[in-house]
């Protein structure tokens, strides 16, 4: 943080704390100079830099008073030196609260873009203080923080006055944490959250209802899928359950005056009816959320199969929802299934289940859930058959713990069925070259490749850049095999060529076999490469072949819009633009996923409906702010 010291003092100033070989004041035969009336008539910092050698020279800097007199003076904005002032901070051994003040209101008031970025280092620790204040009901000490927050001018940062909010209602004082609220220069949603949600827990149901609708009729901020969570829970927990302005009624009011009817929106108006006891309207509103596409996560699973199992409507097994994407709900299902033991037939429709629950592991990047249905399987001695052991190789692989794939594979007697499962599994996780060794001992052994098999094979040889290899297998497949070639080989050829940037060699190969009405692979793999090397002319000519295929596909608009700005075709963009708009066609967002113990959270872009949206945007902007300001200063 700090570049450079001044040349002065000399290097005795360093020394101070290793060698002490200076005589006290008291046993020197040199009277002791009048610090006291030096450090007051000091006017720079070069005078300062003498009499601080000087009082090193005399130990006389052991005394607190000519430490904090020196401090203050290169802590000014107006005479002093910050990164003098920073470096006498560190060489403090024991730090008072007059120390820690004088440093920071001297960054406060400086005007340097590096120094201030300090500052939002030393702003940062106050939200984590002040939630630790109020999870510890530590209201003296939580008011002590805020005096300090005021001294250090931390209160005008929004983050800072939330977390004071958060901190005196859970310290039960709401009346500090309301003037707090009501002095706000300005709001966002996680003030407005952070006051209901105070109230809900102070069990204060009317002030609830009183700030929630002030709320909605608030012209810039508007309530959130956290807002609507908070108002159902105050409604339900009040008991009240017979006014209009309470659960259900205030979940259809509200349900459907959301700006953005999410899964965290859906899963409260759910929650409300289920608590409630309106478990065939919950169960109504989940077949709703189904129809419309609406997405579904862990609260939904729960929430619903608690309405289902006091109806007893446990009529849905695992694998319907497999087929319908509903994965998270097969998985709940599952858990949920009676343990016991089976007859023949119903050891089969287990083991399907069984099969089923996998397939959602792998689909939702459920690792941890997925092992433990491994280890239900080793304890229960259920047989390993083919089958149940390719589902088990492929969530492995999905879930990017090809070693466990590896492992399963490994431990089979027969594996005449599961070769194209490992072999798409190592392909997937980047191990092209093991998978084409796989491939090789597969006919080894005697193995017949099929049509999945070679996927598999060319996916590997186009993600390693191995274009000989991938023509040598495409060859193979055709003409020693038979397999007649599918879009999905002929993508992997063109991604193949492509990634190396062999754009002709990609369009030669296009137009030299027959594709499909599915070609959609096809034209996507090169239409990807032309965006990313700027081929503008092959661009157009893959795009209109790929929305000749789906006119509605959203991704080819996208990259083509992609690769007009890299041509700085501005006019082009906009007319992409304005043709998605005219045609309702609308980017499919992208998403990421994470599993945190045993629970996998996903992430779209511009989705908030996470519990924890709020808090971890609010970061990610300070985060962003810091870095802008770190591009600035550099």
């Amino acid at each position: 943080m700090i570049s450079s010291v001044p040349p002065c003092p000399p290097p005795s100033f360093q020394l101070q704390r290793s060698k002490r070989t200076f005589k006290s004041p008291a046993t020197s035969n040199t009277p002791f100079p009048p610090f006291h009336s030096l450090l007051h008539n000091c006017s720079s910092m070069q005078l300062l830099h003498q009499i601080h050698a000087l009082m090193l020279k005399t130990n006389a800097i052991a005394d607190p008073f000519h430490l904090s007199k020196i401090l203050s003076f290169s802590s000014s904005p107006d005479s002093g030196d910050l990164h003098y002032a920073f470096k006498l901070f560190s060489l403090i051994p024991q730090r008072n609260s007059f120390h820690w003040n004088t440093l920071i209101h001297g960054f406060s008031l400086s005007s340097s873009p590096e120094q201030k970025n300090l500052l939002l280092l030393i702003h940062l620790l106050f939200p984590p203080v002040l939630r630790a204040c109020g999870n510890m009901s530590a209201a003296f000490e939580g008011i002590q923080v805020h005096c300090y927050a005021v001294k250090c001018e931390a209160v005008a940062d929004l983050f800072v006055l939330n977390s004071l909010v958060q901190m005196y209602f859970k310290c039960r004082l709401s009346d500090n944490a309301c003037i707090i609220f009501d002095r706000m220069p300005e709001r966002n949603v996680v003030s407005w959250n952070c006051v209901i949600g105070g109230f809900a827990e102070m069990g204060m149901w009317e002030n609830v209802k009183s700030l929630f609708w002030d709320m909605v009729e608030d012209i810039v901020v508007k309530p959130n899928a956290l807002t609507l969570v908070r108002m159902v829970t105050a409604c339900t927990k009040s008991g009240d359950l017979n006014r209009e302005t309470c659960a259900p009624g205030i979940l259809r009011i509200m349900g459907f005056r959301m700006p953005i009817r999410n899964t965290v929106a859906w899963n409260a108006m759910m929650y409300g009816y289920v608590l409630n006891g309106y478990f065939d309207e919950a169960i109504s509103l989940f077949i709703e959320m189904l129809i419309l596409g609406a997405k579904t996560d862990e609260a939904t699973m729960i929430t619903i199969l608690s309405a289902c199992s006091k109806i007893r409507k446990f009529a849905y097994w695992p694998s319907r929802y497999v087929k319908t994407g509903q994965k998270e709900v097969a998985l709940e299902i599952f858990h949920n299934m009676p343990r016991k033991r089976f007859g023949v037939m119903e050891c089969l429709d287990y083991c399907i289940t069984l099969v089923s629950s996998l397939s959602a592991c792998a689909g939702a990047g459920a690792l941890e859930l997925g092992k433990w249905l491994h280890a239900y399987i080793k304890r229960n001695d259920i047989e390993m058959g083919a089958t149940l052991c390719s589902a088990l190789i492929d969530m492995y692989a999905k879930c990017g713990c090809i070693e466990l794939s590896l492992e399963v594979f490994e431990s089979m007697q027969c594996k005449d069925l599961v070769w194209s499962t490992i072999i798409g599994g190592l392909s997937m996780n980047a191990h092209s070259k093991l998978a084409l060794e796989y491939f090789e001992r597969m006919v080894e052994c005697g193995g017949v490749p099929d049509s999945i098999t070679f996927i598999g094979v060319l996916s590997a040889c186009s993600h390693a850049g191995l274009i000989e290899e991938g023509k040598h297998y495409f060859l193979l497949m055709t003409e020693v095999y038979g397999i007649p070639p599918t879009s999905e080989h002929c993508g992997c050829m063109v991604d193949l060529f492509a990634r190396q940037g062999l754009l002709s060699e990609a369009k030669d190969f296009i137009d030299g076999i027959s594709i499909s009405s599915n070609g959609t692979a096809i034209w996507g793999a090169l239409l990807g490469a032309c965006t990313i090397y700027g081929n503008l002319e092959l661009a157009e000519y893959a795009a209109r072949h790929l929305l000749a295929i789906n006119p509605a596909n959203s991704g080819a608009y996208v990259l083509l819009s992609n690769v007009y700005a890299k041509a700085s075709r501005w006019s082009d963009v906009r007319k992409v633009r304005n043709m998605m708009k005219e045609q309702g066609i609308e980017k499919i967002p992208g998403c990421s996923s994470i599993e945190v113990n045993g629970v996998v959270h996903e992430f779209f872009v511009g989705d908030f409906s996470h519990s924890q949206g709020e808090e971890i945007y609010m970061m990610l902007n300070r985060l962003e702010k810091m870095l802008q300001n770190q591009m600035i200063s550099s």
